[in-house]
């Protein structure tokens, strides 16, 4: 193990994953998948109830984290990793959809690719942490649209049928707010469409900028609370280097790589 160790060279990332005990991390009991589902409930209560009675400013906390759990299980289903068969992982993702006001089966194809050309040319989500701080914030209401055009160019008829499945539920939420007049409903759909304009900083160019030159092409995070308050989602070049470990483990994922090579925690988001 001493011998993974990387470099200012750069470390083999083959080596790496060989070196590194990782396997048992990917099962999921049936516990840890109903736990991993559940996660935006608690938010998404909290945001239905004060946005009910129009406490707007005590909503938005609850809007953001629903947003970042939401995020968090979506992700993991682009990887199949929710412990559920595909066909029920797909379901999830059409599901979550209205919820996130954007269709998932678009991302995933993205996403997907993003991992193949991590920060290349080929990359239409790493494109997003390539520029800088206000480049990126004055690009995030096009990122979703950029992300749907590119899936629906290369998705393929399986991937254009769901996108369009989900893009009809989420107009649905929109007729559907102002049908009813339900100031939740509109609040929701709202926000989370403002959400969507900064995915592009939030979730792609917090945990990559700067690293293009690096041998890990993205940041990571130590500390037990700000992982805690993150989800876990800041441990970024972890997943990139096992993409098939469910969130919930990479914590326990990061401690074993800390000890084989340490410079993977060498460009940190915090």
């Amino acid at each position: 193990m001493a011998g993974l160790v990387g470099t200012n060279a750069g470390l083999d990332h083959v080596a790496l994953r060989r070196g590194v005990v990782w396997r048992d991390l990917v099962r999921y009991r049936r516990i840890d998948t109903l736990i991993e589902l559940l996660l935006p409930a608690p938010w998404l209560a909290g945001a239905i109830w004060f946005s009910t009675h129009g406490q707007y400013l005590l909503a938005l906390p609850f809007t953001f984290f629903l947003f970042l759990t939401l995020l968090r299980v979506a992700h993991n289903g682009y990887h199949n990793a929710l412990g559920l068969p595909r066909w029920a992982t797909d379901l999830v993702l059409v599901l979550l959809s209205p919820l996130m006001m954007l269709p998932l089966h678009a991302v995933k194809v993205t996403h997907l690719e993003h991992h193949k050309h991590c920060l290349g040319d080929a990359d239409i989500e790493g494109e997003a942490g390539r520029k800088r701080f206000w480049g990126v914030l004055a690009y995030g209401p096009r990122f979703p649209v950029d992300v749907m055009r590119a899936a629906w160019r290369v998705g393929g008829i399986h991937i254009r049928w769901r996108m369009a499945i989900e893009a009809g539920l989420i107009a649905g939420v929109w007729i559907a707010a102002f049908a009813t007049g339900w100031p939740a409903l509109a609040y929701h759909a709202l926000a989370m469409t403002v959400g969507e304009c900064f995915t592009a900083f939030f979730a792609v160019w917090v945990v990559h900028h700067g690293t293009e030159h690096h041998v890990y092409p993205a940041r990571t995070q130590r500390g037990w609370l700000k992982n805690r308050i993150s989800y876990s989602m800041f441990l970024h070049a972890e997943h990139h280097l096992f993409p098939s470990v469910p969130t919930f483990r990479l914590g326990e994922l990061a401690r074993r790589l800390d000890r084989v090579a340490p410079d993977v925690a060498a460009k940190q988001v915090i």
